[in-house]
């Protein structure tokens, strides 16, 4: 069996086009992989961790949905909106009483860390 110059030819240039996609690609692959590595990893921590408390803010707002439902006020047109801790109230109750139950009910809600009452009595006939 004789190699002709064509064989030669393809085989040196299979060699010499490995060579080159190794000395260049990899070093240009590698540095693209540690420079993207860091972001990657802290983006998927801070996507963690944002889930993370966006469940624990929506579990506060049900604890306190349940605690104020618990010390006899009406929740039917409370909104309430929780965020690391700090709870706001909002809407309207038919009594002056409730305002002020429906607070001290909330601070004592495991996670919370303050309350923003901003609660008021509704109108007759609302």
């Amino acid at each position: 069996m004789t190699i002709d110059s064509g064989d030669r030819f393809n085989t040196r240039f299979a060699m010499e086009s490995s060579m080159l996609k190794t000395l260049l690609f990899r070093p240009i692959m590698a540095s693209i992989a540690l420079v993207c590595t860091p972001v990657t990893i802290a983006s998927a921590r801070n996507a963690a961790s944002g889930a993370s408390s966006r469940h624990a803010s929506h579990q506060i707002e049900k604890d306190v949905r349940r605690a104020i439902f618990r010390a006899k006020v009406d929740t039917s047109d409370i909104s309430i909106l929780a965020k690391n801790g700090n709870v706001t109230l909002i809407g309207g109750v038919p009594d002056q009483n409730m305002v002020q139950a429906a607070g001290a009910a909330t601070m004592h809600v495991t996670g919370v860390v303050s309350v923003d009452n901003e609660l008021i009595r509704r109108p007759e006939g609302y």
